[in-house]
Parts: C-alpha cells; sequence; structure tokens
C-alpha cells in the first residue's frame, strides 16, 4: 500500500482500520481472560520478532496497533493447546434437534471429560450411546484404544456439554475416570475382580461396587460416593476432594491430605490403616484392628465396631485421633 499516515509510523491506514475493528472483539467476548496482559504479551512478541519497528511508531499509534494487533491474533489463531485460547471463545452450544450417535465396541476401561455426563448400565452387548443436538453432535468424540474408552469434544473448541448425555453399556469394566467436571453415574451393581475409580478436576462418579480389590482416587475438588464391597481397598483423597463410601471391607488402607475428606462412617472394616495430614480427614468404623496416624491438622475418627485392637495410634503436629 502507498498510503501512509502522516505520523510516519509506515503503517498504512487500511492496516490500522482493520487492526481498530477486530480489536473491538476482545472486549465484548465473555470469556474471564485478563485482556490487558494478553495485549502486552503479543505486543511484546511482535516487537521481538520485528513485526513491529518501535523507532519508527509515535506514542499515539502504539496503544492502537497494540490492542488490535492482540485481538487480530486472538480471533484468527487456532492454538495447539486446549488449556489457553480455544479457537472459537464463545461456548457453542447446541441448540438443534437432539441426535443420537451409536458406538459398539469393546470396553474395559471408561473416561469422560468436559463437563459430559454418563450413565454406565449393565448389558451383554457393549456400546456408547451419545445424544446431543444435531449442530454439535459430530463435535464429541468417543475415542477406543483397545478397549480404552475416552469420552470428550474436539480440542481447541469451546463447547457447552449441557445437552450432551453419554450411556455406556457394558459387560463388566477395570477402570472409571472422570475429569474437568465430568459426572458419571453407575447404575447397576456390578461384581468384579478388580476396579479401579478416579476423580479429578470438579468431576464426581457415583455408584454401587462390589469387587475384590478396589482402589479409589479423589483429588482437586473430586467426589466420589457409593456403597462398596471389597475385600482389600484403598482409598485416598486430597486436595479437597471428598469421598463418601458405605458398605464392608475386610482390609481397607484411608488416607486423606490437603483439605480432602474421607467420609466411611458408614463403611465396617476389618482391618484398617488410617491416615491423615494436611489438614485432611477420616472417619470410618474399624472391627478387629487398626492402625492410624494423624499429622500437621489431620483428623481422625474411628467408630469402634467389635472389640477393636489399637496395633499403633500416632498423633503429630497438631494431628488428632478419637476412637469411640
Amino acid at each position: 500500500m502507498e498510503d501512509k499516515l502522516a505520523s510516519g509510523a509506515g503503517i498504512s491506514v487500511v492496516e490500522v482500520s482493520v487492526f481498530f475493528i477486530v480489536v473491538q472483539a476482545v472486549f465484548i467476548t465473555n470469556e474471564e481472560i485478563n485482556k490487558a496482559e494478553v495485549i502486552f504479551f503479543i505486543f511484546e512478541l511482535l516487537v521481538k520478532v520485528k513485526v513491529l519497528n518501535l523507532a519508527k511508531i509515535k506514542p499515539t499509534m502504539k496503544t492502537l496497533i497494540l490492542s488490535s494487533a492482540a485481538a487480530a491474533l486472538l480471533l484468527s489463531c487456532n492454538l495447539k493447546s486446549e488449556n489457553v485460547f480455544p479457537s472459537s471463545l464463545v461456548a457453542k452450544e447446541g441448540k438443534g434437534t437432539i441426535k443420537t450417535k451409536q458406538f459398539v465396541m469393546n470396553i474395559d476401561e471408561i473416561k469422560v471429560a468436559q463437563s459430559i455426563r454418563a450413565e454406565i448400565v449393565k448389558s451383554d452387548i457393549e456400546k456408547v450411546v451419545i445424544t446431543a443436538p444435531e449442530d454439535i453432535i459430530d463435535d464429541i468424540l468417543v475415542d477406543n484404544d483397545r478397549g480404552e474408552v475416552y469420552i470428550h469434544f474436539k480440542p481447541n473448541f469451546n463447547i457447552s456439554a449441557r445437552n450432551v448425555a453419554a450411556k455406556i453399556f457394558v459387560k463388566d469394566f477395570s477402570k472409571l475416570e472422570a475429569t474437568s467436571s465430568a459426572k458419571i453415574v453407575v447404575k447397576d451393581k456390578f461384581t468384579q475382580d478388580k476396579t479401579d475409580v478416579e476423580v479429578s478436576s470438579s468431576a464426581s462418579i457415583s455408584g454401587n461396587l462390589e469387587t475384590n480389590d478396589l482402589s479409589i482416587d479423589v483429588s482437586s475438588s473430586g467426589d466420589f460416593s457409593g456403597e462398596i464391597w471389597a475385600v482389600n481397598l484403598e482409598s485416598q483423597v486430597s486436595s479437597s476432594g471428598d469421598i463418601t463410601i458405605s458398605g464392608k471391607a475386610k482390609n481397607a488402607e484411608l488416607h486423606a491430605s490437603s483439605s480432602g475428606t474421607l467420609n466411611a462412617k458408614n463403611l465396617v472394616a476389618d482391618d484398617a490403616v488410617i491416615k491423615a495430614s494436611s489438614s485432611g480427614s477420616v472417619s470410618a468404623g474399624v472391627k478387629n484392628q487398626l492402625n492410624a496416624s494423624a499429622s500437621s491438622s489431620g483428623d481422625i475418627s474411628v467408630a469402634k465396631k467389635g472389640n477393636l485392637n489399637i496395633v499403633s495410634q500416632q498423633q503429630n503436629s497438631g494431628g488428632s485421633i478419637s476412637i469411640q
């Protein structure tokens, strides 16, 4: 372009006009981002790669170009990370006719993410049925890697899960995982040899599980609740996670840390090893044998369910143990 601003900045009128239009998108978006920090970061980047020559730009032009460049990049870049800025800054919420898609597959492990709601039911035919508005149903992925099923949205898209649901039909499963505010509800009772449960990042899982070996790991404000029966139970909660369980276990290892809460007061364990630290809390019923350790403001509350033998009871750094 030949026409330049009278300022001698070396920037064309058309270039500045385009920048000025697209910058408005940054400020009208509802995304909870620090727009000022983004703008200054982009501006510094442009200077470093010599897209902008500050020596030729007058002060009155710098703010305009800075803001405009930031908006242009935010709107046009399709970033590789799901956790930075999605290609769509406004959540895409399906509003079309509700449709279903069916995926018949072998299922052993189940992972659900990104606020998607899922139900698990017992069935001789294993499959996943997705229900969603027709305009977003193709944006929902059901990946299967040798029986490891992962239900989530396409990367680099900001999609609302408000009208999205998954129904999973399985004979049995060895692992359940929910993350990123997803919700899994186990509708039927499953009797299995070994089951692992993982919940994190404000997600939740609920259901009744009967298994020889059961592991429950909850963190980062995740939540698990249900009735369980296990020969060997390992349950740990951390980072404001919450576990609420009832039922029976022959051998139980119960750990809570970092403000995690493990409410097993309606669980009866024959033998238990219980640890609480860093403001974590554990409550449980124990029948035969107990090893308990509380430290750093951890709290343990044990209800005797028989002729309880207290093998060890250690309290350190403000930890407390109550046995009644």
